[in-house]
């Protein structure tokens, strides 16, 4: 109707509709122009934040920190153990006791969690309780799912430790009371050095006079290690049948490709003594052994393993072995330790083999008072991370390089610490470095990007 009214009333002029007509039709086809500018303009605009959402939603890493500089992250907490989400560098939680706490009571642990590689940090005590102790392990596939051990009563003693799982992040959590299953009546569960591999978790389960009620002194206390496949409902041991029943597991390494593939270093157990007397010197040897069928079978790769050892394996290149070896409180007259001179024994030293474990040669070996290790790290590609200093000299990180098998200095320490550990940072060979340090009564926690 609108059309026909105004054809209407410009027919009174036909030459004044002629001039009007080029005009209009001039201004709708800009009209028209622009509008269609505006909309694709706009529609980009939209695409564009789209796609920009999109992306950061799907890429879970984001850009490492500037490398060849020490950051000085919190002077608020101890922190007792921190690890990075295999699939998500920048995702890393830490169990941390603060600091300073009351006089004489017992360490008071939180779950931290940090996405910006350790920048900030978010306090997740509000949504999970932890006592005594704090161990964590994170789904290699997954960063938002962890599990954590810990007491399940304040006071400990012989109650079984309970495992706390979450699938977001550590917003919420569920609370298990796990069930070993290994043919024994009311056995309580304690499983340290928990690390999950694959879709399992794995753990040393520790029995104890303490946590058994046994009062005499024992030195046949065994340790095992045990595998849940169900979320740590449940577990069942890996027995060593190779092994002698009075030794125990004091470290093991699994195989991310294959995890039938375990290591285990086991020796015997640690002599107690009567209140106020110095245990013994630890003189006994340890021995590393390995199953490829998830333990029908094993087969000894060392019997010469020195004291207070631990083992690593490079997730990326598992067939890459790594052994620390420290003698602890080993009397200097033991002679079943293999010493280079008389004078000279071994104090510190890593062994390494990237066969799994058919050869190892000598990465790194410390004679005497001559030097100490306060931390090595394997990372995932096979190279090693040590801060390692001598008498009278300034302490270092160094790096271990499997291909050429030479060493080469990284850094050194902003101040006296050790090292807590080293994680990814998601690109070609890097690492990032965590020192814990605590000089005059000041704790800190320092990162360095290596590149």
């Amino acid at each position: 109707m609108q059309k026909h009214q105004l054809k209407a009333r410009d027919q009174h002029s036909s030459a004044e509709r002629q001039r009007a007509t080029p005009s209009r039709k001039s201004w709708l086809t800009g009209m028209g122009a622009i509008l269609v500018v505006l909309l694709i303009i706009g529609t980009s605009i939209i695409l564009f934040v789209l796609r920009g959402i999109t992306n950061r939603a799907s890429s879970p890493m984001s850009t490492p920190p500037p490398a060849g500089q020490w950051v000085n992250l919190d002077n608020h907490y101890i922190f007792s153990a921190l690890e990075a989400a295999p699939n998500n560098p920048a995702l890393v939680y830490a169990c941390a006791s603060p600091y300073s706490q009351p006089q004489g009571s017992a360490p008071h642990y939180m779950l931290l969690r940090s996405d910006d590689f350790g920048a900030h940090w978010q306090d997740l005590n509000k949504q999970i309780t932890l006592r005594d102790f704090c161990q964590l392990a994170i789904n290699p596939t997954n960063s938002n799912e962890l599990s954590i051990v810990t007491a399940g009563t304040p006071s400990g003693g012989n109650t079984p430790d309970v495992l706390k799982h979450s699938s977001d992040g550590g917003k919420t959590w569920q609370t298990l009371q796990p069930k070993l299953q290994d043919g024994q009546a009311a056995v309580p569960w304690h499983v340290q050095q928990l690390r999950q591999v694959g879709h399992d978790l794995f753990g040393i389960q520790w029995t104890s006079p303490l946590v058994s009620n046994v009062t005499q002194l024992s030195t046949t206390t065994p340790s095992r290690l045990v595998r849940s496949n169900d979320g740590g409902k449940t577990w069942t041991p890996i027995t060593n049948a190779a092994a002698s029943t009075t030794l125990i597991v004091h470290d093991y390494a699994i195989d991310p490709g294959n995890t039938n593939t375990i290591y285990e270093l086991a020796g015997a157990p640690p002599r107690l003594s009567e209140p106020g007397i110095t245990p013994g010197a630890k003189t006994a040897l340890m021995t590393l052994y390995k199953t490829t069928d998830g333990g029908a079978n094993w087969q000894p790769l060392l019997n010469d393993v020195l004291p207070d050892s631990t083992l690593q394996l490079a997730s990326n290149q598992p067939a890459t072995l790594y052994i620390g070896e420290a003698t602890g409180n080993r009397a200097s007259s033991e002679t079943s330790v293999p010493m280079s001179s008389a004078v000279a024994p071994i104090s510190f030293r890593i062994r390494t083999s990237s066969d799994g474990g058919a050869n190892w040669q000598t990465a790194l070996q410390i004679q005497g008072t001559s030097g100490f290790v306060h931390g090595w790290f394997s990372t995932e590609n096979g190279q090693l991370y040590a801060l390692s200093g001598a008498s009278g000299n300034n302490a270092a990180i160094r790096r271990y390089d499997p291909t050429n098998k030479q060493w080469s200095d990284v850094t050194q320490p902003p101040q006296s610490g050790d090292l807590l550990a080293v994680t990814p940072t998601g690109t070609s060979n890097g690492a990032v470095l965590w020192l814990r340090s605590f000089v005059g009564g000041k704790t800190a926690l320092y990162r360095y990007v290596s590149a």
